[in-house]
């Protein structure tokens, strides 16, 4: 997983190199940016600190919230952009998005399962496992064994770390997870994290470098 922390860290590089260019007049800028809750680890402390350190004029905020309450706010302009693997630009034609970076879901056990010693799982692998999730849209369609849906990852990483559950996740959320095996699923179930905002609304000028192209 340490290349998934090597290429946050690039995205951070980039958005430090774009929001640099603010010209630091009287103006406070600011940026509220909601987190999905599949997304907590895509901003870690390190960039908020690089931010407040780097940038003392932007007035940054960050907000951990479910994917649907994020289109509500950036419908009313509560928030300035989402961080997400939905594809919300999709299905509502006010917004617009740039992938950040690739990722994947990916499936967790115990050290002890047999499956464990595999180099990937399918779905068949794991059809008839009790699994632990994310209290969010599931990243598939499988017929799995839900057996738990929460958003306390302490809980779900003691489940599985005991042999109680296994999980389904994305693959950011168990970067640092070493007491625990993380198997790829074969096919891969890759997906990419997402900037959404709305393009109808009007943005802070942080906002607008944030989201420019590179």
């Amino acid at each position: 997983l340490g290349d998934v922390y090597k290429r946050q860290m690039e995205w951070v590089d980039k958005v430090l190199a774009q929001i640099s260019s603010l010209k630091e007049t009287g103006e406070n800028h600011s940026l509220t940016v909601g987190l999905a809750i599949s997304c907590w680890n895509v901003f870690p402390l390190e960039i908020y600190e690089a931010l407040k350190k780097r940038h003392p004029h932007i007035k940054l905020s960050v907000l951990e919230i479910s994917s649907y309450d994020a289109i509500k706010r950036l419908n009313d302009g509560s928030i300035d952009i989402v961080l997400t693997p939905l594809d919300i630009k999709e299905r509502f034609n006010t917004m617009e998005s740039i992938d950040i970076y690739p990722t994947a879901n990916i499936f967790c056990t115990s050290l002890n399962d047999p499956l464990a010693q595999q180099d990937s799982v399918t779905f068949l692998d794991i059809r008839q496992r009790p699994i632990a999730v994310l209290n969010s849209k599931l990243p598939v369609d499988w017929p799995l064994q839900i057996r738990l849906c929460t958003n306390t990852s302490s809980l779900i990483r003691e489940a599985v770390s005991k042999g109680i559950l296994c999980a389904l996740l994305p693959q950011d959320f168990v970067r640092d997870w070493d007491d625990v095996a993380v198997l790829p699923f074969n096919p891969p179930q890759n997906c990419a994290v997402k900037a959404v905002w709305n393009k109808n609304l009007p943005h802070s000028s942080a906002c607008l470098l944030y989201t420019s192209p590179s």
